[in-house]
């Protein structure tokens, strides 16, 4: 390895490090200003690497959907003009439906909320978080610095960088001791984590992985195939064998249809997060939410039609397949496990047939006593507690206590889910 800094990068030391073991790929390495508050200079370089020539940063121009300025009452008119009956009796297919339905809605969504045009950030100082006053104290702190690097005897430039960089510095500890008040304030437990995961995890996303032979993946559509090949490996095919399940029920007693009326819709919509994400079609739950009253009807024939003929659309079996960090080594990809965003209006109709089914088995007694998980009112709190209510009473009777506890590694990663036609 070959140490390419020759500066001193605090004080008068040698403290900040730059090593290769390939000196070809590096260029304009130099020693910068001080970032924000700290004592250290910034170490600039340049990377040029020839294996990987379809780089993001170069990217000039993302368009996005402002929600915040959007008019929903628009929407909603232009939603409710639609005669969506009509629309049953000429698409007969579920793809057809739905591709009718989302035209319309993105039609409306184009007219009724502005596009806002996201620069890829070009900042190299990565001042673009900090409001503008910050941003211009820190371009002036910049300034004093490559002159007081010209004159270094300069006592009063030296004196004026000194009370600018202490200025910058209460700034900027002001501004992020406000940021945290807002996010404390704002009761958002989302927001909160969000908040805590950017300081722990890193924010560029998943970082270089090695494959089974050692060798390293660098480049985004190689880990994304890599991690793609591994959470394949560890589904279990469905060999199509159901095991036998004594009935629990009589014969008459059964579920055979899903009620899709605008009521369920209506309850289901309301009972959403505002601020969760859009699934592949952009589509976010905040626009749901705002224009309820004109979707029920539409979406009360669609989800009904999809039932009775027992499919769903086809891009509602596409989604956002994100890799989450679970522990170890972060290079190993069985270290993650995968995440899917699916289409807003896809777990909408999930969440109306799971209510029903919940309903019926709880009606009919189908669910142990036991059962904590995935139920309202019953999580590890309430396992936890009658556990220790039952090793309690065993304790107080003299009772020997034995506890097996299982881990089922992988269980949700490695589920299949049979595809029908």
């Amino acid at each position: 390895m070959t140490q390419l800094v020759n500066t001193a990068t605090c004080n008068e030391h040698i403290l900040d490090l730059l090593l290769t073991n390939e000196q070809l790929i590096y260029s304009k390495v130099y020693v910068d200003e001080p970032f924000a508050n700290s004592d250290h200079n910034t170490v600039r370089f340049s990377i040029v690497d020839h294996r990987v020539p379809n780089l993001m940063f170069n990217k000039s121009l993302l368009t996005k959907y402002c929600w915040k300025k959007a008019n929903f009452d628009g929407i909603c008119e232009r939603m409710m003009s639609i005669d969506w009956n009509g629309m049953m009796t000429v698409n007969f297919t579920a793809d057809t439906l739905w591709a009718y339905f989302s035209h319309v809605l993105q039609c409306a969504v184009n007219d009724f909320v502005p596009i806002t045009v996201c620069r890829n950030p070009s900042n190299k100082h990565g001042l673009t978080k900090y409001p503008a006053q910050i941003r211009t104290a820190l371009k002036r702190k910049q300034c004093l610095w490559k002159l007081r690097r010209k004159n270094p005897n300069d006592v009063i430039i030296s004196n004026r960088y000194r009370t600018l960089q202490a200025e910058c510095r209460k700034l900027i500890r002001d501004y992020e001791i406000k940021r945290e008040e807002n996010i404390i304030e704002a009761n958002n437990t989302g927001k909160f984590y969000s908040f805590v995961n950017g300081k722990m995890a890193c924010s560029s996303g998943v970082g270089a992985l090695k494959t089974a032979d050692g060798s390293a993946v660098l480049s985004d559509s190689a880990k994304a195939e890599l991690l793609n090949e591994y959470f394949v490996s560890v589904g279990t095919r469905d060999d199509g064998i159901l095991p036998p399940v004594q009935p629990l029920v009589t014969d008459d007693v059964f579920l055979d249809s899903v009620d899709c009326s605008e009521g369920r819709i209506r309850r289901e919509i309301n009972h959403m997060k505002s601020n969760a994400s859009a699934g592949p079609d952009g589509i976010p739950p905040i626009l749901l939410k705002k224009i309820a009253p004109s979707l029920v009807t539409p979406l009360s024939l669609l989800f009904s039609s999809f039932l009775s003929v027992g499919q769903v659309p086809a891009t509602w079996k596409s989604a956002i397949v994100t890799p989450i960090h679970k522990n170890g080594l972060a290079s190993d990809p069985a270290n993650y496990r995968p995440i899917s965003l699916t289409s807003v209006f896809c777990k909408l109709m999930e969440r109306v047939i799971n209510r029903q089914m919940i309903q019926y088995l709880q009606r009919h007694k189908l669910l142990s006593g036991q059962q904590h998980g995935f139920l309202a009112k019953r999580f590890t709190v309430t396992n936890l507690l009658d556990c220790l209510s039952d090793w309690t009473l065993a304790l107080d009777n003299r009772h020997s206590v034995t506890v097996a506890y299982s881990d089922y590694s992988k269980a949700f990663d490695m589920v299949w889910h049979k595809v029908t036609s």
